[in-house]
């Protein structure tokens, strides 16, 4: 789970520095989406792994709630990408859509 999230900050951090034109290793919008998304269903793993038993005894409930912190923020990053692509491609109506969705999960 440490492993999970040191090679997420890393990325996140590493990819913070540089601009898309400037770096070829930046990854597309569509490609960021996927990411994020797939990083968001590793912490929905590990949120039912620490939620069921053993590791339910044997971990605070602070890194519980610091996992599903973690699987929200990527599942949101991942909408507003796919969010930022709808409005990149004038499709309003499923952009609206993923924003409401967004404004869900964060309320």
């Amino acid at each position: 789970m440490l492993h999970l999230q040191h090679i997420t900050q890393r990325f996140s951090n590493t990819t913070e520095l540089h601009h898309p034109t400037q770096d070829v290793h930046w990854p597309s919008l569509l490609g960021w989406c996927r990411l994020t998304k797939q990083v968001s269903a590793f912490y929905s793993e590990v949120l039912r792994l620490l939620n069921s038993p053993p590791l339910n005894q044997h971990f605070d409930k602070s890194w519980t709630a610091h996992v599903q912190v973690k699987e929200t923020l990527y599942d949101v990053e991942s909408q507003l990408q796919q969010a930022a692509q709808l409005h990149k491609d004038d499709d309003i109506a499923p952009e609206i859509a993923r924003l409401k969705v967004i404004i869900s999960a964060v309320a």
